[in-house]
Formats: structure tokens, C-alpha cells, sequence
């Protein structure tokens, strides 16, 4: 493996340097805390379908955000922003490559009403990679709609079989006053459209559906699974539970698949996930025996259930996906660690690999990868690493700095995130982390307790700025 720099100092972000103790000692507690509580240089980042660019988006110190596109060849944007998201309560969290000419963002808003009550929402836009053509795709609300749509819509599928520069993309469709009106509609559910992300057009691809959550869609862009609601005797929302329906290849019928009672974090019957045609199952959890696992669910009408991963005493709580097709490629549970089980045995060697090969022995994480799957984005990180950026060439196993993820961090010797055990009042051993200042004992040190939230969270191991 080679390893070069593609963003150098002085461009878009500083080069990543190996901690020392020295920058830390000679620095207020104010530089230090402003050096930990800055947002990371990298809130989002992705490549294109070709692998010939790759977008990410930055914190710009006005609060606002930038995105960024360099081409991987000649390094060519790295210290200019294509454009900079500056809307009033709005964060740009994510921009994707639906072809290599344009990108699809979504923006996290929120917003005060006329009465001064904060709501949120979000919107989808479309824009070319050089930051003009901007083109909204959160469809609009006509001045009859009998409310606010919040929900800006979510990409189904980047991937339309048959469908060039065209992405699925859910919309909620929001009832209008039909009132003195023969053109309003009365459509009123959570649906998909199939939108042109050149030209704006939009057709319908799924009806919408008033107790719809959510569409999961194949690696061709069919629409194969609904999550929604359940209903109880009254015709209302029944709670917590939910009903899965899934259709069978190049059918247009739903059927349900299961139903599932989500309570305080547990897990009552198969809750889908992600869909693979080939194999046609879907992937998703289930409870047994009191802990979560992964499970396949055949969509051949047989309903018959595999296991997938199933650890002993541990929730098995995360399908791993890479790309844009977002195959799934293993499973994911923590314990002191949290350690990732693949499916796809080349990508389980190469994680292994790269662990091996970086300092420190890093954790790594297949953040992105182009429609061949031959070139990965790939983040390393460790609890006294707070993260670098590489691009990995599969064809020839060049791997390339990108950035650093917290570049106000370099020069600093991070503590080392400890795993203990230690005594509650009646006995039980509570686990926990333990963070003490570099180079001390732990002797006669003042404690801050961090407890997370609960009764279904945990922390887990890794960089945390906060501590």
C-alpha cells in the first residue's frame, strides 16, 4: 500500500499530523476547549459514481456550511467551496452522487412559526458539481394544503433500472381544502415520486399510503417493502406497533410480511431493513431469547427466517451497507468494542488488513464507495485517534490521505479509553468507561460521571470529543 496526501496544508484543510504532547501543553484551557468543541472538519463525505470526485461537506466558523467537490486526479477544488449553505436554522447534513455531474442534499431546518414555536423540517435539492443549477426537489406545498409538510422527502434509490438522471424519492403528500376547487387533491400519505434530478420533472411511483413510515427499494430501484402504521379497531394509530408488507418480484401487490411492537428499545417480531433481489430476502432484526439479532426473511411467500448473526448475551444491533446500492455486508454488535461481523468475506480480509497496516491498529469503516465498489472511502479511527480519511484504490491497493476528520486536534496526545467494571451499592457490576489525563495514576482525581440515555443506549468505545 502507498499513502499520499490528496487535500495538502493550506488548501481546503490542514494535513493530519501524529500527536504530541507539546501543543497541548502550551495552549489556555480556553484553546483547548475550543480546539475539542469545534464541529469536525468533515460532516458528510462521499464519491462519485465514477470515482473521479468526491464531495464533503465542512463547517464554515459563521456557523453555515460548505461543500466541497475535488477531483481525485489533480486535486483540482480542494480550496475553493462549490457553494455555502447559509439558510437561518439550517444544517446541511448530507450530498450524494446520483450521476457524476450532480449532487442531491438534504438540509436539517429549524424554524420559529408565527407564534414563536420552534418546528423542524427537512429539504431535498439537487445542484450541479459545480454549484450552480440549483434545483429544489422537496415537492411544493400549494397554498390549499390543510398543513406543513415536514418531511422533505428521503431518497429511496439513487438507482433506477431503465431510468437515466432519475432517483426515487419519498414525499408526503398533504392534504387540500377541496372546498370551491375542482383541481384540488385529497391525497393525503407518505408515497414515492421518480424525479428527473436534471430538468425537476416528477411522476408518481407509489401511491401514497396515510399510515406509510417509510419504502425500502432493491439495488435495481424497485420498490419492494413498506413500513407503516397499524391501525387499531377505531381506525387510529395503534401505538407503537407496525406492520411490514413486501411485494414479490415484478409484482405491484403488497403483502404483509410481519408485525412488530417497538417498546422502550426491544423487539417484538421481524423488523426489515434492507432488501437483497438476487437472494430475495430481506435483512432485518428480531428478539430471541431477550437479545436482537440479524435475520434473512424469504420473500418466496414462504416466510421462512435464517439467522444471520446471533451472539450469545449481546445485541446484535447493526446491518452494515456500503455504496450507493447499499449492499449489505455484514453485522455489527458491541460489547467492550463494538466489532463488525462480514458477510462479504473480501471486505472482512481487507478491513483486517488495513487495521493491521495503519498505526495503532485502528477500528475502519467503509464510509462510501463508487458504483463498482472498486474504490472505498474508508475512516480510521481509534479512542486516542479521532479520525483520518482515505481513499483506497481495490485495483491496485494504493491508499491515499483525504483529510483529517478533526484537524484542531493534531499535535495532542488523546487518553486512552479503558474499559472497567466496578460495584454498585448493592453489588451488580456496572459497566463503564474509564478516561483519566495523560500520564496520571488515577490518584486523588475529582470523577465526572457521563451517563447516557436509556433504557436501549450504551456508549461505546472510540474518540469522544467531551471526554
Amino acid at each position: 500500500m502507498t499513502s499520499k496526501t490528496i487535500l495538502a496544508a493550506g488548501a481546503a484543510l490542514a494535513s493530519f499530523a501524529l500527536p504530541t504532547v507539546e501543543a497541548a501543553a502550551q495552549e489556555s484551557i480556553e484553546e483547548v476547549a475550543s480546539a475539542f468543541g469545534v464541529r469536525p472538519d468533515v460532516l458528510d463525505i462521499s464519491i462519485a459514481p465514477s470515482g473521479e470526485k468526491i464531495a464533503y461537506i465542512s463547517p464554515n466558523p459563521d456557523g453555515s456550511e460548505l461543500v466541497y467537490v475535488v477531483d481525485l486526479a489533480t486535486g483540482e477544488g480542494a480550496g475553493s467551496p462549490i457553494t455555502r449553505y447559509a439558510q437561518a436554522g439550517a444544517d446541511l447534513t448530507r450530498c450524494e452522487w446520483p450521476t457524476d455531474e450532480r449532487l442531491v442534499c438534504r438540509a436539517y431546518v429549524v424554524s420559529p412559526t408565527d407564534n414563536n414555536v420552534l418546528i423542524s423540517f427537512t429539504r431535498i435539492f439537487s445542484m450541479k458539481a459545480d454549484g450552480t443549477d440549483f434545483r429544489p426537489l422537496t415537492a411544493p406545498i400549494s397554498s390549499r394544503s390543510t398543513s406543513f409538510n415536514y418531511h422533505g422527502g428521503s431518497i429511496v434509490a439513487l438507482d433506477v433500472e431503465g431510468e437515466e438522471n432519475k432517483i426515487l424519492l419519498s414525499r408526503d403528500w398533504v392534504e387540500e381544502i377541496t372546498t370551491g376547487s375542482r383541481i384540488a387533491s385529497d391525497d393525503e400519505g407518505l408515497g414515492v415520486e421518480l424525479i428527473d434530478i436534471e430538468t425537476g420533472r416528477r411522476t408518481r411511483a407509489e401511491a401514497p399510503d396515510p399510515n406509510a413510515i417509510s419504502y425500502i427499494a432493491d439495488e435495481n430501484g424497485n420498490i419492494r417493502l413498506k413500513i407503516a402504521r397499524a391501525q387499531n379497531s377505531a381506525g387510529t394509530e395503534g401505538g407503537s406497533q407496525r406492520i411490514f408488507y413486501y411485494r414479490e418480484p415484478g409484482s405491484n401487490r403488497w403483502q404483509e410480511m410481519s408485525r412488530s411492537d417497538r417498546f422502550a428499545g426491544f423487539v417484538d417480531g421481524f423488523e426489515p431493513y434492507s432488501i437483497d433481489s438476487a437472494s430475495n430476502v430481506a435483512y432485518g432484526y428480531m428478539v430471541r431469547d431477550g437479545y436482537e439479532g440479524v435475520y434473512s426473511l424469504a420473500l418466496d411467500g414462504s416466510g421462512t427466517v435464517q439467522p444471520v448473526h446471533v451472539e450469545e448475551g449481546v445485541d446484535v444491533d447493526r446491518i452494515v451497507r456500503i455504496g450507493r446500492q447499499r449492499r449489505v455486508v455484514g453485522t455489527s454488535y458491541a460489547t467492550d468494542k463494538r466489532y463488525v461481523n462480514y458477510t462479504d468475506e473480501e471486505l472482512g480480509t481487507l478491513a483486517g488488513q488495513l487495521s493491521q497496516a495503519l498505526p495503532g491498529n485502528p477500528s475502519i469503516n467503509f464510509v462510501d464507495a463508487t458504483a463498482d465498489e472498486r474504490k472505498l472511502i474508508i475512516k480510521t479511527s481509534s479512542d486516542v485517534d479521532p479520525g483520518m480519511f482515505y481513499l483506497l484504490d481495490r485495483d491496485t491497493m494504493a491508499l491515499t490521505e483525504i483529510m483529517p476528520a478533526h484537524s484542531s486536534l493534531s499535535g495532542r496526545t488523546l487518553a486512552e479509553m479503558r474499559s472497567v467494571t466496578y460495584p454498585a451499592a448493592d453489588g451488580t457490576q456496572i459497566p463503564a468507561y474509564l478516561t483519566l489525563p495523560v500520564g496520571s495514576d488515577g490518584t486523588n482525581l475529582p470523577a465526572i460521571v457521563l451517563p447516557h440515555g436509556g433504557p436501549s443506549s450504551r456508549d461505546v468505545w472510540g474518540f469522544d470529543w467531551l471526554v
